[in-house]
């Protein structure tokens, strides 16, 4: 398995840990053939590259790196792979934490954090037709940021398994780098996923996803309008490039 962790900038020497369908830690093996429940990336490019210890996992995986950005930022992030078709490529990023969390309605990290409980129940992680729409309806959000990083064809963008991804502020990469995407608790104590440009006021928030409410339509399947989760007037993330900011 092989990829790259990046939050804008990449994820030098982050942890990453895996668990199973079951919610068990599922071991690596790492370059100098030991096996290892944890692995970290690269700290000259936030990638990695190591070998399940067992060539069945139970599918599917819930991938969580947590590390510090380029600003020292702490950043804990997830991704999911269903499948065994090679090659297996799983990069981590915000846009996969975003699709990861309207699937499972909830925040990543508490699901990881409750893996053996939590994670067996989540059965709509394994299904390709509610990631893809999830990464759908992320794309569509995050337009104007995409077309900003000359990225054209979105539909065929793979925010899990694009091999050519990298953290060099190009393509995908670069229109992470003008987002602020995260993941926090509303006035009721439901999950949230809220996403803007990044040059905006500290505290904005432009789009906001309901989890539980993403989930529920992701669960219809074709009838499901996972569009119907998004709470804010504003239905996408303004452009990075166009915001005007005051002389000093």
């Amino acid at each position: 398995m092989s990829g790259v962790a990046a939050a804008g900038s990449p994820l030098l020497g982050a942890m990453v840990r895996i668990v199973d369908a079951n919610g068990a830690r599922v071991s690596m093996i790492d370059s100098a053939g030991n096996r290892v429940d944890r692995y970290r990336t690269s700290t000259a490019d936030g990638s990695f590259r190591f070998q399940l210890a067992t060539a069945t996992p139970s599918l599917p995986l819930l991938v969580q790196v947590a590390g510090v950005d380029g600003t020292g930022t702490p950043v804990v992030i997830h991704s999911t792979l269903n499948t065994t078709t090679l090659p297996q490529i799983l990069n981590v990023t915000p846009a996969t934490e975003a699709v990861v969390a309207q699937v499972l309605g909830a925040s990543p990290r508490n699901v990881f954090a409750n893996a053996a409980t939590v994670w067996p129940s989540m059965s709509l992680m394994g299904s390709a037709t509610a990631v893809t729409s999830a990464s759908t309806q992320i794309k569509t959000v995050i337009s104007a940021n995409l077309t900003d990083a000359k990225i054209t064809d979105t539909k065929n963008l793979d925010f899990f398994r694009d091999e050519t991804f990298l953290a060099n502020k190009l393509g995908l990469d670069a229109a992470l780098e003008g987002l602020r995407i995260q993941i926090v608790k509303d006035s009721i104590g439901r999950d949230q996923l809220q996403l803007s440009n990044k040059l905006l006021t500290p505290g904005v928030v432009e789009v906001k996803i309901d989890l539980a409410t993403a989930q529920a339509e992701l669960a219809k399947g074709a009838s499901g309008l996972v569009s119907k989760a998004i709470s804010s007037t504003l239905k996408v993330t303004t452009s990075p490039n166009k915001t005007a900011i005051p002389n000093l």
